[in-house]
C-alpha cells in the first residue's frame, strides 16, 4: 500500500484540472439567466396568479389498495403460546411455550437448577 490515495478513490495530482481549466469549464457550462417578458402594469394588478387546478384521479382506478387488511383463519392446534415466569427459589426468569396442564413440568431454572411444575393435581 504505497499509494494510499488511490485506494481511497481520490484523484492523483496528475489527473486534476488546473485552476484555469476549471474556470474555463465553468464559464462554458454556465447558462445565461432566463429573461422575463415585461408584463403590462394593468394585467399585474387585475389578474393575480392562480395555481393550476389539481388533476382528479382516473375513474378506472377503483380497486382497493394492496395493503388493506384481509381476514384469515387458523385451527386451534396451530396456535402457539409463549409464557414467562420467575423461579420461586431465586427469581430468575424462565420461559417456555405451549399450553401446560396442571402438574406438568414447565421448565428447569438456569440459575439454581430447580425443576418448576405447574400448580394443581
Amino acid at each position: 500500500m504505497t499509494n494510499r490515495n488511490s485506494l481511497l478513490g481520490r484523484s492523483r495530482p496528475a489527473d486534476r484540472l488546473s485552476k484555469a481549466d476549471r474556470e474555463a469549464l465553468e464559464r462554458a457550462t454556465a447558462e445565461p439567466a432566463p429573461t422575463q417578458a415585461p408584463t403590462k402594469p394593468e394585467q399585474a394588478k387585475t389578474a393575480p396568479a392562480q395555481p393550476a387546478p389539481a388533476k382528479a384521479a382516473p375513474a378506472g382506478n377503483t380497486a382497493p389498495p394492496a395493503n388493506v387488511g384481509r381476514d384469515g383463519t387458523v385451527r386451534q392446534d396451530q396456535l402457539k403460546f409463549h409464557w414467562t415466569s420467575e423461579c420461586p427459589a431465586c427469581g430468575f426468569k424462565v420461559a417456555g411455550s405451549g399450553n401446560p396442564q396442571p402438574g406438568q413440568r414447565l421448565a428447569r431454572c438456569g440459575r439454581c437448577k430447580l425443576n418448576i411444575f405447574l400448580k394443581g393435581k
